[in-house]
């Protein structure tokens, strides 16, 4: 569902040098 797009997102802005962006995706993830 919507929540292992985001966690796949979260982890390519944590690999790419953007941790706020991991960070907002990682949130909208746990939100559900």
């Amino acid at each position: 569902g919507a929540a292992r797009l985001f966690t796949a997102a979260a982890t390519a802005f944590r690999d790419a040098g953007q941790p706020l962006d991991a960070a907002r995706c990682a949130a909208e993830a746990a939100s559900g």
